[in-house]
């Protein structure tokens, strides 16, 4: 995940996919409400792989070629 509010040199290690972002807009946004049967009820939570708190006001520049910090 690359945010500046992603926490650093965290590993998550729930089960996430593309639903997760659904979720955590739903919960976030709209008071958790879900359709029901929806596969976003069943996604895992992106919270735990945030710090809202503390975001990192750091740039980085990634290169081209190998996505390695420069």
């Amino acid at each position: 995940m690359i945010s500046p509010y992603a926490k650093s040199n965290f590993v998550g290690h729930s089960l996430t996919g593309q639903t997760s972002i659904l979720r955590f807009i739903e919960d976030n946004w709209l008071d958790g409400q879900r359709i029901p049967g929806s596969f976003d009820s069943l996604a895992g939570n992106l919270n735990t792989m945030f710090n809202f708190t503390s975001p990192d006001k750091s740039k980085y520049q990634l290169d081209p070629s190998t996505g390695e910090v420069k």
